[in-house]
């Protein structure tokens, strides 16, 4: 299963995630340094994905995506 972080106001700035979303319509948007530090916080907060910088075709802005490991 996929899912993705969503930030909310201030939070896209210091990029950490409120929660994660299975839309990745809902997924927020970030620069590379942002991201970098989504996926860090990522992964400790949500330990059951795997988590990676998936990068938005034609632009700057990253995307955290996280797929559910198996157990």
């Amino acid at each position: 299963m996929k899912a993705w972080l969503f930030a909310e106001g201030h939070a896209r700035q210091s990029s950490f995630p409120d929660m994660i979303v299975f839309d990745r319509k809902l997924a927020t948007g970030m620069i590379e340094n942002n991201a970098h530090e989504a996926k860090r916080a990522a992964e400790r907060d949500y330990p059951d994905y795997t988590w990676e910088m998936v990068e938005v075709p034609s632009s700057n802005v990253f995307v955290v995506e996280g797929t559910k490991k198996n157990k």
